[in-house]
């Protein structure tokens, strides 16, 4: 009996052993699976590892750069769109991915955070990416459903839409939209987004340069029926003033019926910019030229540049300085400047001065802004400045601007003529 005994204690030792082993390996395992976030998502990219594709030979993917990863499937790929989903993505690789792109020109009008990029190229198509940390896949779209290869776009006029310019400058226009009869099923309504194209002298319209398109915004037009819309654009603070040439500007319209629910067309015009500018035609804007080369004797540049509701001036000069540059005395001397043009010609709503320093490069080592509200403060911030520097006070004519943008050469320049001696400029 005692040796069955024994057996018997042997045999449930073993059996709780057994047991113990189980459930060392099963809790071991479950307690793995919590310690790692990551498990399921990582078991979907080994799953999605035996899914290869090959990037496609077409002209839309030749438009952005293979991903790195070739684990993945290709939803949809032809002449105008192509739509990928690649697996085994990491987040720099997401990141890594999108700034490529950028360099493949898709830097219009971007969107980027960390998990989807929208931009657009300088021919109208839209990439759409999208990320998932979760299962490390990116999805990828490139499309231009609206915008036909040879570069003719959609109509309008099922919906009886032309488009014409007036007042056109090199910094911007009006456009009018003008609608008669047509088959419009909705409410017409366009957005400030619009892009340019210069034609070559072959008179193809040219896709990758000279192509601007203004940012996203909320604003949005309604275009009346059986009548003229007029609304302003302007693209100087785009790309600056366009050079002579012969542009076409191109907007969509959207025929809405209901959120979500609408047609999208295209419109455009052609127009000119040639010598004759309101800049260079003007007499008093010439006389600005004349009076800015008589108060800089080291005048590099003056240009007078209209757009719409805006003039602005914008001057390069080299100062003229003793032994060294004092700030302050270049300060007083740009602010005294503006604020005489400004007495003049009060519709200038805009100064902007590079001050230069080689003589033979002429590179800016400054460049001060005065935008509009500061403008209108010009006088009064000009004369206290004043009063307090002739009463030996401490005074400082930046104050008259918007913004100063120094360099570390301007940097080490004394800032007034008063002598710190616990200063380390010389």
């Amino acid at each position: 009996m005692i040796k069955d005994n024994e057996n018997t204690k042997t045999n449930y030792k073993l059996i709780i052993t057994i047991i113990l082993a189980i459930l060392l390996v099963a809790g071991g395992s479950t307690f793995f699976l919590f310690q790692d976030d990551n498990i399921q998502h990582r078991i979907a990219i080994s799953k999605q590892s035996k899914n290869i594709f090959e990037w496609p030979d077409t002209q839309m993917a030749s438009l952005i750069p293979a991903p790195q990863s070739t684990n993945g499937h290709i939803g949809h790929s032809s002449e105008k769109r192509l739509s990928v989903e690649v697996y085994n993505v990491t987040p720099d690789d997401y990141l890594a991915f999108c700034e490529q792109c950028k360099t493949y020109s898709f830097h219009y009008s971007s969107k980027q955070d960390d998990s989807s990029f929208i931009a657009y190229d300088p021919t109208a198509n839209r990439l759409d990416i999208s990320y998932d940390v979760n299962s490390a896949q990116m999805t990828l779209c490139i499309r231009n459903d609206d915008y036909e290869k040879n570069n003719e776009f959609i109509s309008a006029d099922r919906i009886g839409l032309t488009m014409n310019v007036n007042n056109v400058t090199s910094a911007g226009c009006i456009a009018e939209f003008v609608q008669e009869d047509g088959n419009v099923t909705g409410e017409l309504i366009t957005g400030a987004t619009f892009f340019i194209q210069k034609q070559n002298e072959n008179g193809a319209w040219i896709e990758n340069t000279n192509v601007y398109y203004a940012d996203f915004t909320a604003e949005a037009y309604n275009i009346t029926l059986n009548d003229v819309t007029r609304m302003p654009v302007s693209w100087d603070y785009i790309c600056g003033t366009l050079e002579n040439g012969h542009y076409r500007i191109v907007k969509d319209v959207y025929d809405l019926r209901n959120p979500g629910d609408y047609d999208r067309y295209w419109v455009y015009t052609e127009f000119d910019i040639s010598d004759v500018d309101i800049s260079a035609s003007n007499d008093d804007y010439v006389r600005i030229n004349d009076y800015t080369a008589r108060y800089f004797s080291l005048l590099e540049e003056c240009n007078v540049t209209e757009g719409y509701q805006t003039i602005g001036v914008h001057v390069a000069f080299v100062p003229e300085v003793g032994s060294f540059p004092i700030k302050q005395e270049i300060y007083q001397q740009v602010a005294y400047h503006a604020l005489h043009i400004w007495d003049f010609y009060p519709e200038v709503n805009m100064f902007k001065y590079d001050i230069l320093w080689d003589d033979k490069a002429k590179e800016p080592v400054m460049t001060i802004t005065i935008d509009q509200s500061a403008i209108n403060n010009l006088e009064s911030y000009y004369n206290s400045e004043k009063i307090f520097m002739e009463q030996g006070e401490e005074y400082a004519f930046d104050n008259c601007f918007t913004s100063v943008e120094e360099t570390d050469e301007t940097k080490s320049w004394r800032n007034t003529v008063v002598i710190d001696p616990n200063s380390p400029v010389p």
